[in-house]
């Protein structure tokens, strides 16, 4: 909820006090205070949001560029492979993204149309709806809109997206239509203790990264050099003795030119998140301003140097993490001065090196996870058998339920999240990096994410130098 929709429902609670209920006015008094404090506070923090990294935006479009191909091509499948459950995860999944990445660059038409898509996607995949040939090309038209605003950047209220409205009402009819036909609609069971996560690490993708055109021609630079060496060596019509001479020169040469391209390509191959802690900071601000809470972010060990396969593919997953616990993990100003806590909402992101992997940890000191509203969400759903199954179940395996995909106990999807797809994302990524999850619930007191990686090049470090002999 936004701090405007919620600054309108304290309006309408106003208008309903009457002169006894001195209890509400003060409660309500409380928190538009808290709301204005948040918005209009003069610190340099909230006055303006941190500049934009030029590497982070072109990064972001391109993660956004690639999502909502995958998308087009699953679109494009024959209809029977589209009404599968698992092609609607992943198209729901991608679209998820973009719409965190719109949200990241300010493109609020890409924003709009994005999050109607995704309405529409998760009607069909919550009933027995199908999606039909025109629900196809509103999604394919919404991707084209989506395209348009990335290939043309401006923040929100820059652009102007021509039948922008027209386009998003009829992806909303088309969302009502299908809920509509899924009333009344039993959830799909899935039987008790079975493995909802055993087929859902995704095959590993071939590693890539981006670098700059200034590094490209030093690596340019130096093959250049290496070849004028080798062709020294192979092809010196010296005397015999100045050809000795000339060739311990060029073995000296090359040797240095090798060393000079083993440190660019290791200085290549190594990145940490100082860029992605100061993408989230700029998100933690903007999500600041919108829901209507103090939140800060506190970063450690940001400047860790590791491979930076790795690093690139983090940036994703902590952005959900960072929306999530900035959406549902923490609580309005007068709800947490009333729990004894700050009124400003605090977000840690931590990195350390440890026993050959790569750690990063973000928490919350929010409300937590709840329990008893997960697991009553988990019958609902089929994903337990019933309230005898879900009272007996342990911590670790009610951590696993928020990581399904679709499972939100959100009751309505907004532009920020609750469409029950930010963790399964979290959780696929980590798994294709060889990596693993690891959740603190903490009830009342926070929650808190650990991601751990194992890292490639501290294993080939165990091993031996590299060209060492066996």
């Amino acid at each position: 909820m936004t701090a405007r929709s919620r600054v309108r429902e304290l309006i309408d609670i106003l208008a309903a006090c009457g002169p006894s209920d001195r209890r509400a006015l003060a409660l309500v008094r409380e928190e538009l205070t808290s709301i204005a404090d948040a918005l209009e506070e003069p610190s340099d923090r909230a006055a303006a949001p941190p500049p934009l990294d030029a590497a982070s935006v072109a990064g972001l479009i391109d993660e956004a560029s690639e999502h909502l191909s995958t998308v087009e091509r699953a679109l494009h499948t024959p209809a029977t492979g589209i009404e599968d459950s698992a092609m609607l995860d992943t198209c729901l999944r991608s679209l998820h993204s973009v719409k965190g990445a719109a949200g990241f660059l300010r493109l609020g038409p890409a924003v709009r149309v994005v999050h109607a898509a995704e309405s529409l996607l998760g009607a069909v995949r919550s009933g027995t709806a199908a999606l039909t040939p025109d629900h196809i090309r509103l999604l394919l038209r919404s991707t084209d809109v989506a395209m348009l605003c990335f290939a043309t950047p401006r923040e929100s209220g820059e652009q102007e997206i021509p039948h922008l409205d027209t386009l998003v009402g009829e992806l909303q009819r088309a969302a009502r239509d299908a809920l509509d036909q899924a009333d009344g609609a039993a959830p799909p069971h899935t039987e008790a203790g079975a493995s909802h996560f055993a087929d859902s690490t995704p095959p590993s993708a071939e590693r890539s990264f981006r670098i700059s055109a200034d590094r490209a021609d030093a690596l340019a630079t130096l093959v250049h050099e290496l070849e004028s060496s080798v062709h020294a060596l192979t092809h010196d019509t010296a005397a015999p003795t100045a050809r000795h001479l000339d060739k311990a020169t060029h073995l000296r040469r090359l040797e240095d030119t090798i060393a000079r391209l083993h440190a660019e390509i290791d200085g290549l191959r190594m990145s940490s998140l100082r860029h992605t802690e100061q993408d989230l900071r700029r998100l933690v601000h903007d999500l600041s301003a919108t829901l209507g809470r103090p939140v800060s972010l506190h970063a450690e060990g940001v400047d860790i140097k590791f491979d930076r396969c790795i690093a690139d593919a983090l940036s994703d997953p902590l952005r959900h993490l960072v929306r999530n616990a900035c959406d549902h993990g923490i609580e309005a100003a007068p709800d947490r001065l009333a729990a004894a806590k700050p009124a400003e909402g605090r977000i840690s992101l931590r990195v350390v090196r440890q026993d050959g992997s790569i750690v990063v940890e973000v928490s919350d000191d929010g409300r937590g996870l709840d329990r008893d509203r997960i697991l009553r969400t988990a019958v609902a759903r089929g994903l337990l058998s019933g309230p005898d199954a879900a009272s007996s179940i342990p911590d670790d395996e009610l951590c696993r339920l928020v990581l399904a995909p679709g499972f939100t106990t959100v009751a309505r999807a907004t532009e920020v999240s609750g469409c029950g797809f930010g963790l399964d994302i979290v959780h696929r990524r980590i798994a294709s990096l060889g990596g693993r999850l690891e959740i603190s619930p903490n009830p009342g007191r926070g929650m808190s994410v650990r991601i751990i990686v194992p890292l490639e090049e501290d294993a080939r470090l165990r091993s031996g130098p590299r060209g060492a002999a066996a």
